[in-house]
This record gives structure tokens, C-alpha cells and sequence, in this order.
């Protein structure tokens, strides 16, 4: 993985993925662009590329490491807002879903992105059995 240009905003590549970086979006948070920051930046980004492959190397029946390695990427993706600037909030997560082997609808929770919601599919190896949020309002309604 490497830095692809020292522009405002540039892409940071791992392998075929690509990560975009935007030091305007730094600035507004109030976070000096350094080398420093972008090299902190991209270490987050590779941790979670290294989850990713790992969980693309286990089967969707490895629920235990798919789930602790789930587990570890929510840790990563707090890094991330903290680098950025943001106050960490887990409504802001937009990874989890995107993990190999989810089976919760991708559109949806891309759409709930930023509100307390998270669509979940019951047979989903990572995520299944978890409590959706519906789930909980029925339980209050009722």
C-alpha cells in the first residue's frame, strides 16, 4: 500500500482497493495535514484490509473468528473517525456490512448509514441472532 499522490485529495491504494483521502475534510475537522496523519490514516486502512482478508480466507461456517474479527474491525473503524476527527459514534460504521460473508442487505444499511438502524439478516454468520432494531421497538411497543 502506498501514497498515490500529495495532492488535497488522493487515493490510497491496497491491492484493488482503493481508499480516498481528503485533506480539506482534515482541515474542517481541525487536523493538520502531515505526512504523519496520512501515514496513521493508511495503517487503519490497512488493519482493515488485513480483516477483510482474513475473514475471506475462513468459511461462512467459521461463525466464532468471523465474529471476533467482526469484533476488531469496529475497534478499527473508531480509529478511523478518531484520525479523521470525528467524535466516534458507531451510527457513523459503514464496514460492517460490507465484511466478507454478511448476509444483511447491503442497501439498506447503506441507506440507514448515519441513523441509529441497523438492518440485520438472521442467517447472517457474523451477524445473525443479534437483535435487530425493530426488533427491539416491537418489544417496547408491545
Amino acid at each position: 500500500m502506498e501514497l498515490i499522490s500529495d495532492i488535497e485529495a488522493f487515493t490510497l491504494t491496497a491491492g484493488a482497493f482503493i481508499e480516498y483521502y481528503n485533506a480539506s475534510l482534515l482541515k474542517r475537522n481541525g487536523i493538520e495535514d502531515t505526512p504523519e496523519v496520512r501515514e496513521a490514516i493508511l495503517n487503519i486502512h490497512k488493519k482493515r484490509h488485513h480483516i477483510f482478508a482474513d475473514m475471506r480466507a475462513l468459511k461462512s461456517t467459521d461463525i466464532n473468528e468471523l465474529r471476533a474479527l467482526a469484533d476488531k474491525l469496529v475497534g478499527v473503524e473508531y480509529e478511523l473517525q478518531i484520525e479523521w476527527g470525528f467524535t466516534p459514534d458507531s451510527n457513523m460504521h459503514s464496514y460492517w456490512y460490507q465484511v466478507p460473508h454478511c448476509e444483511c442487505p447491503y442497501s439498506d444499511n447503506r441507506d440507514a448509514w448515519g441513523h441509529n438502524v441497523k438492518h440485520i439478516d438472521g442467517k447472517c454468520p457474523i451477524h445473525g441472532g443479534m437483535e435487530s432494531n425493530s426488533e427491539k421497538l416491537m418489544k417496547l411497543i408491545a
